[in-house]
Parts: C-alpha cells; sequence; structure tokens
C-alpha cells in the first residue's frame, strides 16, 4: 500500500524516546528545530514535544505544519483541511482528560475501532510509538490541503500491537 510521506517519515521514528535525567534526546529536541521552534524552552526533551513532532514529519516530507508547539493549533492549521471522518495518515487532534480548552495531543491516525483511535505520535509516554486514546476525545482530523486521499485511507482499521496513550506527557 502506498503510504502519506509524512506516515513513512513518522515510522522510521518509532522508539525514539527522552533520556532520562539532566541529558535531552538531540533527536527530540531537531523536531522542535525541524518546524521552526528553536528557542528556549523548545531545546530539551521535557518541553511537550507532540506538535514538534508531528510538525517535524511533515516539514520532512515537504509540507508546512503549524509552526506552533501547542496540539491544538492543528485545528486551526492553515495548510490543511478538516475531515469528515478518519483516514490512515491524518493529523489528529484530541483533548485531554480533564478536557481543557487550550491542551490536547496530536498525532497521526494509525487506525480506529468503534472505541478507540490509534495514533502514531511523539511524547506518548515519552517516546514514540502507537498508541490508543478513547474516540470520545476526538476534537478533528486534518489533512494537509492538496494532497490527494487514496481510496484505501479512509476508515483505517486498528492495528494489532497499540500500546496505552492513558499518559500523554
Amino acid at each position: 500500500m502506498r503510504e502519506p510521506p509524512w506516515m513513512v517519515q513518522a515510522k522510521a521514528e518509532i522508539g525514539v524516546r527522552e533520556f532520562a535525567g539532566a541529558a535531552d534526546n538531540p533527536r527530540v529536541v531537531a523536531y522542535f528545530a525541524a518546524c521552526g521552534l528553536k528557542a528556549s524552552p523548545f531545546t530539551d526533551d521535557e518541553t511537550p514535544w507532540c506538535a514538534a513532532f508531528v510538525g517535524a514529519m511533515l516539514a520532512n516530507s515537504g509540507f508546512r505544519g503549524t509552526g506552533n508547539a501547542m496540539a491544538r493549533s492543528y485545528t486551526r492549521w492553515p495548510g490543511s483541511i478538516k475531515l469528515g471522518g478518519p483516514v490512515y495518515g491524518a493529523v489528529t487532534v484530541i483533548h485531554r482528560v480533564p478536557e481543557h480548552p487550550t491542551q490536547g495531543h496530536v498525532g497521526f491516525l494509525m487506525g480506529k475501532d468503534l472505541n478507540s483511535l490509534a495514533l502514531l505520535g511523539g511524547n506518548q509516554n515519552d517516546a514514540v510509538n502507537v498508541a490508543k486514546f478513547a474516540r470520545s476525545r476526538l476534537i478533528g482530523y486534518y489533512w494537509p490541503f492538496g494532497f490527494q486521499i487514496e481510496p484505501e485511507w479512509v476508515g483505517p482499521p486498528m492495528p494489532s500491537n497499540t500500546g496505552s496513550g492513558d499518559k500523554v506527557t
């Protein structure tokens, strides 16, 4: 199956994780730089980095993200369209638990079932991985404007091995 280019990039990053203690993983710090966030506080792996990961994967694939470190910035992403339903690779924004008006989490949709979404994202338990989140937390699915959606990407099934996304830091 052909894949969106940002998904090829993101899958190659699975396993990247924060360093424990005072040391910072330069790969995580590079996500901030790749999407234009180069000044403090975007110079360590303790700063929330889910939006930086999404932005870096888009940038590395020739697309412009929001250039913002806030996950919910993707609900106002000028280079996108909001989708009416799930599509493999869609930039997916969810709210935190408990719900907060400005905070959230963002990743790429891998699949879904009746109650859950599987997101490939950064800063999911301090790492890049695929994790499950309650579908009730969904804010929206977003897609880079002008990039064609393939029919086989619509309504992707849940992948078989996903972790819990309950602890998104």
